[in-house]
């Protein structure tokens, strides 16, 4: 587990001995859909992927078996991009493929978008990083995605 913002954030690490594989075999990081929908629906992803590549899930906060603030204020895309940041530096993680589904797709743009911000102002930080995004059945508007509810 890692702790966050005095707070706990849950993630599994399916094959760990890979963790710090080879770029040629860079984890995979996973952010699920919600919010408030646990990370567990997507370990069946495991048995599609190369059994030479880690797969690193965790619950955001207010998910599963993360720590469930009381405080509104605790919750925003912001801090949840802060708190991957916090799992990948937690986990040794420098290289690595992030997959984003729903929310978790939302989350995955905003790290590559502050990734980006980074680089322009030239914060350059960890220039390894995130070798690829796949963005799996993310909202590209919340404005319609709230309309339509």
């Amino acid at each position: 587990d890692t702790i966050t913002q005095g707070y706990t954030l849950f993630h599994k690490v399916f094959r760990p001995e890979l963790l710090n594989a080879s770029e040629a075999n860079a984890p995979i990081v996973v952010l699920h859909g919600g919010p408030s929908i646990p990370s567990e629906y997507l370990y069946p992803m495991v048995e599609h992927v190369s059994p030479n590549r880690s797969i690193v899930f965790f619950d955001q906060l207010g998910c599963g078996k993360s720590s469930m603030p009381g405080d509104i204020n605790a919750y925003s895309i912001e801090k949840a991009v802060d708190d991957l940041e916090v799992v990948l530096k937690n986990l040794g993680i420098r290289r690595f493929h992030l997959y984003g589904h729903s929310y978790g797709g939302i989350l995955a743009f905003e790290y590559i978008k502050r990734v980006a911000e980074r680089e322009a102002n030239h914060e350059h930080g960890n220039k390894k990083g995130c070798l690829s995004v796949v963005l799996s059945s993310a909202p590209f508007s919340i404005q319609m995605v709230e309309e339509e509810t």
